[in-house]
């Protein structure tokens, strides 16, 4: 007989947190929802009754599955899966902050159960599998990042220290996954061209993608480089800059609106000091750029990804120092919503919000005179300023 939803998923609980025989763990979830329930929960969200039984899925997936790579590619899918259940919860409505926290948490958990995979996978013996891997790990993290901005773009500003936290975890994710592509990519073309006495320079980590792959090189590995690596990079690095010069766009005005504000609870002398920290994240945002396009028209794209990982990472410091000292030192005019474009918000009288990521304020006022008696009922109707 078909257990309600409610005991499923509290048997799932119980599964989850007992080990047992994989065959039995399968059988059980077959048996208890009839394979109904377990389908049904394929489409459930974070604030359902049947998440439990999703996330429980997931595990007997991730316990039946035994080849490394695609080991890989279902954390890379199930971290990605965390992230768009956000984005649904967005579409509802607002998401609890502990609801996007613990998402959040799982997202950066598969990230590292996804790179344990990628360690377990020899350098020596399967190099060519590992590399093509990492690489397609990497394009799965890109994705990533995207996904986080555009939940950013509609979070409230609550969740800026979570999602700020998230974003680095995936910045960071980025570097170990060029690394792990970069490194046995750069022994294995050494050891093919070392009859032709290359240098030490030429073959660098960073090269990769400038150097003549030797006839050598099997061919597998030879389509990994040609059709996938290269490539690849090349589009991630360019679009990297692209975003980096909108990024450091958006940081100026930051800085302008950030500098203009009246603080009420803080001395001037500590705030000039908390702009120069700022300007410095800024100088160092510039520097990186221009050395991320550098080594993106010698063809050193790793470098260059390097480079623009390493700016993003100063535009969330920097979003965070400004974050903290609104909250700490602003005024409770400076500490009203912070709003997005075309998105939806309530607005009481004396509020203020600002538009995220340009100098514009919006407060409503009551203006000081009503208007004359309404024909029905004789109310008064106020008229209200927004500025």
């Amino acid at each position: 007989e078909m257990q309600s939803p409610i005991l499923a998923g509290e048997l799932f609980k119980k599964l989850s947190l007992n080990p047992m025989p994989i065959a039995i763990i399968a059988l059980i979830a077959t048996l208890v929802t009839g394979g109904g329930v377990a389908s049904a929960a394929q489409n459930s969200l974070p604030t359902d009754v049947l998440y439990p039984v999703k996330l429980t899925t997931e595990s007997i997936q991730e316990s039946l599955t035994f080849n490394q790579e695609k080991r890989i590619e279902l954390q890379s899918k199930l971290a990605e899966k965390r992230l768009v259940e956000i984005e649904q919860l967005q579409d509802k409505g607002e998401v609890p902050i502990e609801i996007l926290e613990k998402s959040l948490d799982r997202f950066n958990k598969r990230l590292a159960t996804a790179q344990a995979h990628l360690d377990s996978i020899s350098d020596s013996d399967v190099s060519d599998r590992k590399i093509a891997t990492a690489i397609r790990l990497e394009d799965q993290i890109a994705k990533h990042q995207q996904i986080l901005e555009n939940i950013e773009s509609r979070a409230g500003p609550g969740h800026s220290v979570a999602l700020a936290h998230a974003k680095i975890v995936a910045l960071e994710n980025s570097d170990i996954t060029l690394e792990k592509i970069s490194r046995p990519l750069s022994g294995l073309v050494a050891q093919a061209d070392k009859a032709g006495g290359a240098t030490a320079e030429t073959l660098a980590v960073e090269d990769i993608g400038t150097i003549a792959v030797p006839p050598s090189i099997p061919p597998t590995l030879r389509r990994v480089i040609d059709e996938e690596y290269t490539p690849h990079l090349e589009t991630r690095a360019k679009n990297s800059i692209t975003k980096g010069n909108h990024k450091i766009e958006e940081i100026t005005k930051k800085i302008v609106t950030f500098s203009s504000h009246n603080n009420a609870k803080c001395s001037a002398d500590e705030k000039a000091d908390q702009i120069r920290t700022i300007k410095t994240h800024l100088e160092k945002m510039m520097s990186a750029l221009d050395a991320a396009e550098e080594f993106f028209e010698d063809s050193r794209y790793v470098l260059s990804l390097n480079q623009s990982n390493y700016l993003f990472k100063l535009a969330i410091e920097i979003d965070n120092f400004i974050g903290k000292w609104n909250s700490n030192c602003g005024s409770d005019t400076e500490q009203g919503q912070v709003v997005n474009l075309n998105q939806k918000f309530t607005l009481g009288l004396n509020e203020t919000a600002s538009l995220k990521g340009h100098n514009i304020n919006i407060h409503l006022s009551q203006l000081p005179h009503n208007c004359p008696k309404c024909e029905n009922g004789g109310e008064e109707r106020r008229y209200y300023n927004r500025t």
